[in-house]
């Protein structure tokens, strides 16, 4: 094909060029019609009955009967969402979300603290009754 011949497939959506590049023979349609989709209407008139809220770890839900809260699930691996709650407020939500952070730094701590066998008396202890870990009896002495 020509230079003046291809410069206007260039320009042409790629539906177009995939078709003439099966079927050189045909020609170039003069206007290429592009469908839109339409919503209907009755989707923005009706009122949602939640509201949810994705952030990096947790979903937050908002419904009728208050808010709830999951860890955001891997959709990928399969995994389901745990939802807790009703909460009151958003403070008491987020309050959820805070403990449950806590734990988990403490149980990492925890871990740590068991690899390197640091002891109470350690600066870098810090260890509190939050974590869901055991306590070897060695840390959990004085």
């Amino acid at each position: 094909m020509g230079k003046a011949k291809a410069a206007p497939l260039a320009q042409a959506p790629i539906a177009v060029r995939r078709q003439i590049a099966i079927d050189p023979t045909n020609s170039l349609p003069t206007k290429v019609v592009r469908s839109k989709t339409t919503l209907p209407s009755s989707a923005f008139n009706t009122k949602p009955t939640r509201y949810t809220y994705a952030l990096k770890m947790y979903t937050t839900e908002r419904r009728s009967d208050g808010w709830h809260v999951c860890r955001t699930p891997f959709t990928s691996s399969g995994e389901k969402a745990e939802w807790s709650g009703p909460f009151e407020t958003i403070e008491t939500t987020v309050l959820a979300i805070a403990r449950r952070l806590a734990t988990e730094i403490a149980d990492r701590h925890t871990r740590d603290i068991e690899r390197h066998q640091l002891m109470p008396s350690d600066p870098c202890y810090g260890l509190k009754p939050t974590t869901t870990l055991k306590q070897t009896k060695a840390a959990s002495t004085t």
